[in-house]
């Protein structure tokens, strides 16, 4: 791929996440709090908040028979300091994939959260195990569909003991386009989509709101190549979550990333993110901004592969 300028970044970033938010679907909010430092499990896909990110991170899309990504990451959101809603977190996350055939890998993903100004707030986030069909070329060089099968395991305390979360299991698929073969820009193109079934002791939490029994999520992922070992990516997606109740609750997820590839291992990341409610108070008007002095995060990634 060649060299990207910055005014070819700009027109085609977040045109296309701004696209993509426009079609979505607005479901009904009914609860837009969620915590900084907990995994979210009720209105996200596995991936999400730090998860989300997760397509981004430098994983080999053919792994060895066993492979391992191991990260840390620093994030804070734009609240000064001496304010109670202000937060600081390092997170350490761990990616192994294990290649059990030529065309299934194994994986896991997990991820403990360091919250720097409340200690007791820090404890991993839900992990999520998956067995990945290799991708299936559907266009020749152009575009491929990958299968993932992932079950989510409650290893978030605030969500055993809060919502009595067992556990989960869905499945997600990620349909990649190819924008060098044809339209010769340094480009990639992802749209993925999931949908999760989450299983609960109880129906609803230990405040009596109800838990949600299925997450579904969408996205879409625009990954540029910027030449000298930096790329780019912006990323939208839509969660939302019915529960028991058959009520909706929505939230969106907005991510510009700059990374810079080190080594053939190594890689770091500076990236923002905003994320909060679908829909603005009044239950009508959109919510989505690409930035917020209140809801916006900046966060700074460090990983290695072998």
């Amino acid at each position: 791929m060649q060299n990207m300028t910055k005014k070819i970044k700009s027109k085609l970033a977040l045109p296309f996440v701004m696209f993509f938010f426009a079609i979505s679907s607005q479901a009904q909010e009914t609860n837009s709090s969620v915590s900084s430092t907990s995994s979210s499990t009720e209105l996200s896909s596995p991936e999400g908040s730090t998860q989300t990110k997760i397509e981004n991170i430098k994983v080999e899309e053919k792994p060895k028979k066993f492979g391992i990504t191991a990260q840390i990451e620093g994030s804070s959101n734009l609240i000064e300091g001496g304010s109670y809603e202000s937060s600081r977190e390092t997170s350490y996350m761990v990616i192994p994939k294990y290649k059990i055939s030529d065309k299934i890998a194994l994986g896991a993903i997990a991820t403990f959260v360091h919250n720097l100004k409340q200690v007791e707030e820090s404890d991993f986030n839900n992990t999520e195990v998956s067995a990945t069909y290799e991708p299936i070329t559907l266009i020749s060089d152009q575009l491929t569909i990958k299968p993932v099968v992932a079950a989510v395991l409650p290893t978030h305390k605030a969500d055993r003991d809060e919502l009595s979360l067992l556990g989960g299991i869905g499945l997600k698929q990620a349909l990649m386009y190819n924008m060098t073969t044809k339209l010769k820009l340094p480009a990639n193109i992802t749209y993925g989509a999931s949908a999760r079934r989450n299983l609960h002791e109880y129906n609803r939490s230990n405040v009596g709101s109800p838990n949600s029994e299925y997450s579904f999520s969408n996205f879409l992922l625009l990954e540029v190549d910027l030449g000298k070992k930096l790329s780019f990516a912006t990323k939208g997606t839509a969660l939302s979550s019915l529960t028991y109740t058959n009520t909706w609750r929505s939230k969106f997820e907005i991510f510009e990333e700059l990374s810079y590839q080190v080594t053939n291992a190594a890689y770091l990341t500076l990236g923002h993110v905003n994320t909060d409610a679908t829909l603005k108070s009044n239950m009508s008007d959109s919510n989505i901004e690409v930035f917020n002095n209140n809801t916006s995060s900046i966060y700074l990634d460090a990983g290695v592969t072998y």
